[in-house]
């Protein structure tokens, strides 16, 4: 017996003077930080869809946009939270989902917002307490930072939104648009409903006062000039987080001549559409594209090339005459030396379908609608020309910007959007979690109507909380069918594409729930002494997020490696590493080395679903057998 313990303290002693040897050293990628109170500019466009835009390779000339871009970061695939514009402005300028407000519409009650949260038959009241109606806006944060805080323009969804907010200054709220009194101005008064069906020459608009318009009359032309004045008479003692909302190109589309002339009709080229793309989509799907509130779709729009074409023309000119202003805005800028300190963010509340699944509109769950434009330039980390592949949401915009101006997140109320800073940081960074639209569910059949989208799929659903009722739901392969042509939720579905669809309805119900804080889970493995150890990381979310899995401290008698299969060692762990799970989940495995002999080691790891993040601990405890010979060295790398 004192034989052992002797040959047992003496192995103890040499390996412990051999780990020496094992380069055991943390590597940590340093932070990279916002420069010191940066100014912000936020700039707001209505119904922007990306497809047209010269950015994303379409016909619209957007000079303006293209050398913001060129200076920052240009998403594209950012979506919007919901597919309509009172719901998708709340949900970024609260970063909460619209699931989590039940703000899902545009009608009167949901515009009062503050006491629509107030309710306590509303979701929200339910989820976090009547205090729900005093939660802070992105503005709200800058404003207690100590920023001017100013407004031009349509960034709330109404006027009356704004005006009701009791820390707003310096605002500007233009007329929603101008009323025509000779409408429907391009002559389409067998297919006119509203104005949503409207277009044309300013100058051939005809106001209420049986004068006909000018450029000065337009909406976004007092906007834009409102900016600089802005700009211009601002303090400069303390920063500032000036916001620019446009109209266009939203509905009517009555622009200048001088514009419309740069899109001749027989340069114009129309959406490709599949003359079968409404044959595999449910009953909803199909009612939406054809008949969506005011957008009404008429068969002779598409049979009529030149009608078709005189629409498609007017969108694109209203995008060229929205940059024509951001244009201004920025010299505004440049002229008092402020571009170099200021972050500029470029968002769309949603798109917009020229045609596509034979719609002229917007209200609808597919790519056309839900993808929105998204730049953001910031001075010092944006990697200028950079390009963002991975799918990101609207409602990431508040955390975003409050991260990207130093400023420590809210505490008031869990919010869901997640910081899009280290995207921003590196364009390839790891990002996993898929991206959910709502639509407004007032006015038809069938309520949480809602798509979510990752990398791959884009899966659609009308009926999930119509229990019994036949399911409506579709399914696309993004990459291969990025039209959204082939539903491939057939009866002849196949069943790997079953397993796609189990797991995204997963994460889309649980998408429907209040962000919760996932949990890490905690370990404590017997081994044999001296042999290597497959571990697996555990975590555990309600909202069935994908989970980011990092060693936040080492074990202090072994070594952690990654791998592929629990037994082939990969690329060592060190201190302050992100694990990445093999397949995106909710566990990942790594191996542990010993590199001297113990009884007993530790280490701990962390698990985030990108908005907040849990830590565990892993304690191992070894077995000696005496049967085995020994000494074992170290593994060396």
């Amino acid at each position: 017996m004192q034989k052992k313990h002797i040959r047992l303290i003496c192995l103890t002693s040499f390996l412990l003077l051999s780990s020496f040897l094992v380069n055991c050293s943390a590597s940590v990628q340093p932070d990279i930080t916002p420069p010191e109170e940066p100014n912000i500019l936020l700039i707001t466009i209505d119904d922007l869809a990306t497809r047209p835009m010269g950015l994303y390779g379409g016909q619209a000339s957007t000079p303006n946009l293209d050398s913001i871009a060129a200076e920052g970061t240009l998403f594209v695939d950012a979506h919007t939270s919901a597919a309509l514009c009172n719901p998708a402005r709340i949900s970024m300028l609260t970063g909460l989902r619209p699931s989590s407000t039940n703000i899902t519409g545009n009608s009167s009650d949901e515009k009062a917002w503050r006491d629509y949260l107030a309710n306590p038959d509303n979701v929200a009241y339910q989820n976090y307490g009547d205090g729900i109606h005093d939660i802070k806006t992105i503005f709200e944060l800058f404003v207690q930072k100590g920023y001017f805080v100013a407004n031009s323009g349509k960034t709330f969804h109404s006027g009356d939104q704004q005006n009701a907010e009791p820390w707003w200054n310096a605002n500007y709220n233009a007329a929603f648009m101008v009323e025509a009194l000779n409408a429907p101005v391009n002559g389409l008064t067998e297919y006119y409903e509203s104005r949503n069906q409207d277009w044309g020459s300013i100058e051939d608009v005809l106001s209420p006062r049986q004068q006909y318009y000018q450029e000065s009359d337009m909406t976004d032309y007092k906007v834009g000039r409102n900016a600089l004045s802005i700009i211009q008479s601002m303090p400069d003692t303390k920063p500032f987080f000036v916001s620019v909302g446009f109209t266009l190109p939203h509905s009517p589309r009555y622009i200048p001549t001088r514009i419309l002339n740069q899109y001749p009709l027989e340069r114009i080229k129309l959406p490709a559409i599949a003359n079968d793309d409404l044959d595999d989509i449910p009953t909803t799907g199909y009612n939406i594209a054809s008949n969506s509130g005011n957008y009404y779709d008429k068969t002779y729009i598409f049979d009529n090339d030149t009608e078709w074409r005189q629409m498609v023309a007017h969108y694109l000119a209203s995008i060229t005459y929205v940059d024509e202003q951001i244009g201004l805005v920025m010299d505004a800028l440049d002229q008092r030396h402020l571009l170099d300190n200021t972050i500029i963010i470029v968002w769309s509340d949603q798109g917009y379908h020229l045609g596509e699944k034979y719609h002229l509109g917007k209200y609808t769950l597919w790519e056309e609608t839900t993808q929105m434009a998204l730049i953001i330039k910031a001075p010092g980390i944006t990697t200028p020309g950079s390009t963002v592949s991975t799918p990101v949401s609207s409602m990431d915009l508040f955390p975003t910007i409050s991260a990207l101006a130093g400023l420590p997140p809210p505490t008031d109320f869990p919010r869901d959007g997640r910081s899009l800073m280290p995207l921003l940081q590196d364009p390839d960074a790891y990002w996993p979690w898929p991206v959910v639209t709502f639509l407004d569910n007032s006015d038809m059949v069938g309520t949480n109507r809602v798509s979510i989208r990752t990398q791959d799929w884009a899966y659609i659903r009308y009926d999930l909380d119509n229990p019994g009722t036949p399911r409506e739901e579709e399914l696309y392969a993004r990459v291969k069918d990025p039209f959204e042509w082939h539903n491939l939720l057939t009866a002849n579905t196949p069943v790997t594409v079953t397993h796609v669809v189990t797991e995204l309805e997963s994460i889309l119900l649980g998408q429907l729930l209040p962000d919760t804080a996932p949990n890490a889970g905690m370990q404590a493995i017997r081994a044999p002494l001296q042999q290597n150890i497959q571990i697996q990381l555990t975590g555990e979310d309600a909202n069935l997020d994908y989970l980011l899995f990092e060693i936040t401290d080492l074990p202090a008698h072994g070594q952690l490696f990654e791998t592929t299969d629990g037994v082939n060692i990969g690329k060592e762990i060190m201190a302050g590493d992100r694990i990445i799970p093999v397949v995106p989940g909710w566990s990942v495995s790594i191996i542990y080395v010993p590199t001297d002999v113990t009884l007993e080691d530790s280490f701990e790891f962390s698990v985030s679903d990108g908005t907040s993040q849990a830590e565990a601990t892993v304690n191992i405890a070894f077995t000696f057998d005496d049967s085995v010979f020994l000494p074992l060295f170290p593994v060396q790398k």
